[in-house]
């Protein structure tokens, strides 16, 4: 009770203190939007390479996250995704499971931050395999010229699926083809991007604890829209778009 009644006196003398309350009406609103705008065309130079290549990663992400709250059935574990040489695990790589007989593509999941993948089916004679491609983002004045450097690849092989018991496949995957990182024009965009990418991620947490504290001590409902706007836009970054991030460069 102590702890929440100080809480409560703090917020009070926050509201009451004249500097604030000045920064609030005059320049509070001007940096929670800059944070926005900032965040948001960030947002937007991210989000166009996974919409194209993924379609199914949000959805497998949201799935993964209600599973996590026990909100949705969680999906077998069959096996790891890992480099052969290095042995590390590999998230996000996608895992196809075709139908032995017509070679057909069935299903597609993708392993998760531990690097396991699974999937729901009844039984029978699958082929899996696993692939990872590596994709630079496009510029802004041509945003279709999406190049892929490199790709990750697993031996495609047949599993038996049975009634009560869960197969075993670890999937192992090599390099097929790898990009040469060690140019310097690649060097100094990949550090330009990472610096546009964290500082759009900073103002963009920046504007949700503005948005937070005009909302509780002005007590203004445009701060409440704008924090909604915010936690949006931050809930796509890190579940659909950072998850993203190791696949592209």
């Amino acid at each position: 009770m102590q702890i929440i009644q100080g809480v409560f006196e703090f917020l009070e003398a926050l509201q009451s203190d004249p500097t604030l309350v000045s920064f609030v009406e005059e320049r509070l609103l001007l940096v929670v939007l800059v944070g926005l705008a900032f965040g948001f065309a960030i947002l937007l130079v991210e989000i166009r390479l996974p919409l194209k290549y993924y379609w199914n990663l949000p959805a497998f992400l949201l799935h993964e996250l209600l599973s996590d709250f026990r909100l949705a059935r969680n999906t077998p574990v069959w096996g790891l995704c890992s480099e052969t040489v290095s042995k590390n695990i590999i998230p996000l790589a996608a895992v196809e499971l075709l139908d032995k007989d017509s070679k057909e593509v069935i299903k597609v999941t993708f392993s998760n931050r531990l690097g396991q993948y699974g999937f729901n089916v009844n039984p029978g004679s699958f082929i899996i395999r696993a692939i990872k491609n590596h994709y630079v983002a496009p510029p802004f004045y041509d945003p279709e010229n999406i190049k892929l450097v490199s790709t990750d690849e697993s031996f495609a092989f047949v599993i038996e699926v049975i009634k009560d018991e869960l197969p075993k496949a670890d999937l192992m995957l090599q390099h097929v083809s790898v990009y040469d990182s060690s140019k310097g024009i690649a060097k100094v965009w990949h550090f330009f991007k990472s610096f546009s990418i964290n500082l759009g991620n900073g103002l963009l947490a920046l504007s949700i604890l503005g948005s937070l504290y005009g909302w509780v001590i002005a007590k203004t409902p445009l701060y409440g829209v704008l924090l909604a706007v915010g936690i949006v836009f931050m809930f796509i970054k890190v579940y659909i778009l950072e998850a993203v991030g190791s696949s592209t460069s």
